[in-house]
């Protein structure tokens, strides 16, 4: 992989001096962000994106990156100065471009609303009628919902209704088709 930039989210004031490149080639990336005035987030709020390109095939990005704690302990806190948690979540949006077409081969969408309560609607886009499998997943990889259905090319949705026997927080719609399969982050908010 090479890491090809840095996305900062959440409207966090993160630069490129925030961020530890200098041994990137040999798999290292380091990030810190320390204010004088603390930021508010909320559960679950991402912070940045790191951009990578594949330079080749055959292994699981879940494979290859990961929090090494006793090189950088993953610290975050709260405004209580408790110590929070720090995850590290690889989610696959959209699949990559066929080179030789430069045409998407299929998306998973953002759900909406996001976050939710009840329900939520999952968008997809294939590229030729297909069978799929859409299934969504808690932090422990617990199903809680799941559809197998023969979709047709183009523009698809299902909606995702989750009564009140599910807690609030992260959860995956992972997607998977013949193409290959897709993950997307959402958030149950219940009431």
């Amino acid at each position: 992989m090479q890491l090809e930039g840095v996305e900062p989210l959440a409207g966090l004031p993160l630069t490129a001096d925030h961020f530890g490149t200098f041994n990137a080639a040999q798999g290292e990336i380091r990030v810190a962000l320390s204010q004088e005035n603390g930021l508010t987030l909320s559960e679950a709020t991402p912070l940045f994106r790191l951009i990578f390109t594949a330079l080749e095939n055959g292994s699981k990005l879940s494979g290859a990156l990961y929090m090494e704690e006793d090189i950088l302990p993953a610290k975050a806190y709260t405004d209580a100065l408790a110590e929070s948690g720090v995850h590290l979540i690889i989610e696959q949006t959209t699949a990559l471009n066929d080179l030789a077409t430069g045409k998407t081969n299929f998306q998973l969408l953002p759900n909406f609303p996001n976050p939710f309560h009840g329900s939520t609607t999952i968008e997809f886009i294939l590229p030729e009628s297909c069978e799929v499998q859409l299934r969504v997943l808690n932090v422990d990889g617990q199903e809680l919902w799941r559809v197998n259905k023969t979709y047709p090319a183009g523009n698809n949705s299902e909606t995702l209704f989750l009564d009140g026997t599910v807690s609030s927080g992260v959860l995956y719609c992972e997607m998977v088709t013949p193409f290959g399969a897709l993950v997307r982050k959402m958030v149950l908010m219940q009431r």
